[in-house]
């Protein structure tokens, strides 16, 4: 096969790392796409013909019919029945899985891998939901112990740390003012860390446990959470929640989600020394890429007011929050509002992709005091981000967050992700808001963020992308000259029975495939005017030559050979790549086969979809009414 024909699935794919015009998400999907579809075994119900429904007595009919045109002792030629005996093999493999409904029920649900890991499922006693219920289980085992060595626990490590006499000029001069010297050293205010495991102790049942703890100054505290979490449906979960160590409360948490847009969650907080309080949450898909949400959260005031008897310190006030999320294009938003005896606040956030890899986001939330907080004329509080994440590698990512508030002053947040390990690193800038730092603060990471991202791992990405398809390609390029001199090889075999089939067809006005094509076509190109059958021919073989160079095969004498009493039938669902003498020319490219056959000596002519269904003669097909001499 030529390299002109094996490249032109890739010809709309630019793989130069320096070009412009190089679509990133483009590549990464195509690449995907290809290497799922790029694989060395046989379909067997393709290699028998057959449909996945196929009763036995059709699998042993084809069984038969092929078995017999590829019988290694009907050649003579050494070589020829060397490669009898491969074909034969091949027809046969797939005969003996697909007749025994124990293998043919894992290699239904399982596929090649299925075959090959076989376990114990293949038992007499054993029925298919028990054989695929094992190996499902068996499968999990395999996925989970893959995952452990990957990443056997999630981590957040912070540290927060003070720069404000290091670069702010106000608190400097407020230091100096008061006779102080103020330290260019950035302090570390405050350190956390969290710790997490997960493990399914039961198939509905996992436990999680977090560790967590918390160093500010010379005072520190920590405690150890496990929650139980139970699974009765796909739509219904409920957990426990218990802490180790004081203090003691008991977390209650159910979800529900009765639709595929529609869910309800409720959360409840019980404490030995405060009443308790709950927040309902529910949400609906309002359109396509659109939620709407709303929580109230009870608070425990009002059981405070009926039971005074039970009254404590720890007062939790009441509040509801209604708001939309989705996503639009390649943007996220979500807009809030929320209503409080004590605070108010609308807030709104929107990430914005620039491309798979990176991403900006930004938002604004402004708060309002009650009457007995009212603060700046009912001003409680206003802040504002803008932030973004850059990926480096499938599993590490980079990101940073500049926040402004009133009244915390300037932060900004840096973090570094991997495999589920999380730093994070909160630099306090300055208590108040200055224009200078502000500029600096939200400019410096963006520009540094940016330049990272496109030209040291956009660049790496793409050359890394590339290595990836060049070596799919280099495989790609294995695998379809073996199956190129496989369909060759099996062609050769059957073309002189296939030759007096077709004589006899003739004579008979039977069904005969005159021209049949395969691969990237244009069926316009294919559909012929009268001619005589030795023309057609003539025309056909120097279509073969041509094709060896483009993205297309003739297929007249594989087809011809799965001729029954007169018909064709192709089973869909299946590519015709994997039939016996076909191979696929263009991978990556749709296909279409497209076939011009004589029935009762009038000429058809139907092109179809690689994984469409074919059964012909049809009426439908027929171009005209006038026969074709032979």
């Amino acid at each position: 096969m030529s390299s002109s024909g094996m490249d032109k699935s890739w010809i709309n794919i630019d793989l130069d790392p320096e070009s412009e015009n190089f679509d990133e998400n483009e590549a990464e999907k195509h690449l995907k796409e290809m290497e799922e579809k790029l694989v060395a075994t046989d379909d067997l119900y393709a290699t028998l013909n057959v449909s996945r429904n196929a009763s036995e007595d059709e699998i042993k009919d084809a069984h038969r019919h092929l078995s017999r045109m590829f019988h290694p002792d009907k050649q003579t030629d050494s070589e020829l029945r060397e490669s009898a005996q491969e074909q034969f093999h091949r027809i046969q493999r797939a005969y003996e899985i697909l007749i025994d409904p124990k293998t043919r029920a894992i290699y239904d649900n399982f596929g090649e891998e299925g075959l090959k890991a076989k376990l114990d499922i293949g038992q007499r006693f054993k029925t298919a939901a028990e054989m695929r219920k094992e190996f499902e289980e068996e499968a999990a085992r395999k996925y989970q112990k893959e995952v452990e060595n990957l990443i056997r626990a999630k981590g957040n490590f912070t540290m927060q740390v003070d720069a404000t006499q290091a670069v702010s000029e106000v608190v400097q001069d407020e230091l100096i003012a008061q006779g102080q010297s103020w330290d260019p050293i950035p302090r570390v205010r405050m350190m956390a860390l969290k710790h997490s495991v997960e493990s399914q102790i039961l198939p509905n049942i996992g436990l999680n446990l977090v560790a967590s703890m918390v160093t500010k100054g010379k005072n520190g505290s920590g405690n150890l959470l496990g929650t139980l979490r139970y699974t009765h449906s796909p739509q219904s979960t409920f957990s426990v929640g218990l802490p180790l160590i004081n203090p003691r409360k008991l977390i209650l948490k159910s979800s529900f989600r009765p639709t595929s847009d529609t869910f309800y969650n409720i959360e409840s907080t019980l404490k030995h020394n405060s009443l308790p309080a709950a927040v309902f949450t529910t949400g609906k898909s309002v359109k396509k890429n659109m939620t709407a949400f709303m929580s109230v959260q009870t608070g425990n005031e009002v059981l405070h007011s009926l039971l005074p008897e039970y009254s404590t310190k720890q007062r939790e006030k009441s509040s509801a929050t209604i708001g939309i999320t989705g996503v639009s294009w390649k943007s996220n938003y979500n807009a809030q509002v929320t209503a409080s005896a004590r605070v108010s606040n609308i807030s709104f956030s929107l990430s914005r992709d620039l491309d798979t890899n990176f991403k900006l986001n930004g938002g604004l939330m402004v708060a309002a005091a009650g009457s007995k907080n009212s603060g700046l004329a009912g001003l409680a509080a206003i802040s504002t981000h803008v932030g973004g994440t850059a990926k480096i590698t499938e599993t590490t990512s980079i990101g940073w967050t500049t926040r402004v508030s009133l009244p915390n002053g300037i932060q900004l947040n840096l973090n570094f992700s991997h495999l589920g390990q999380t730093l994070s690193l909160p630099i306090l800038l300055s208590p108040i808001p200055e224009p200078d730092i502000i500029l600096l603060a939200a400019a410096l990471p963006a520009i540094v963020g940016v330049g990272l991202h496109y030209t040291v791992f956009r660049p790496r990405r793409k050359r890394q992308l590339k290595q990836r398809i060049d070596d799919l390609k280099e495989s790609q390029q294995k695998i379809i000259e073996l199956r190129k001199k496989d369909a060759e090889h099996a062609v050769k075999l059957m073309k002189e029975t296939i030759k007096r089939r077709k004589d006899a067809e003739l004579r008979d006005k039977g069904l005969v495939i005159v021209r049949a094509v395969y691969g990237d076509i244009d069926s316009s190109s294919f559909i012929t005017t009268d001619q005589k059958l030795s023309e057609i021919e003539k025309q056909q073989q120097q279509q073969q030559q041509q094709s060896d160079a483009g993205p297309i095969i003739d297929v007249s004498i594989p087809l011809q050979s799965l001729v029954y009493d007169k018909h064709l039938v192709l089973p869909g669902g299946i590519s015709k790549s994997q039939l016996i003498g076909f191979y696929d020319p263009c991978f990556g490219s749709p296909k279409k086969l497209h076939i011009e056959y004589l029935f009762r000596g009038e000429k058809h002519c139907v092109t179809i979809k690689d994984n469409d269904p074919v059964a012909i003669p049809l009426r439908g097909h027929l171009i005209n009414n006038r026969n074709v001499s032979p």
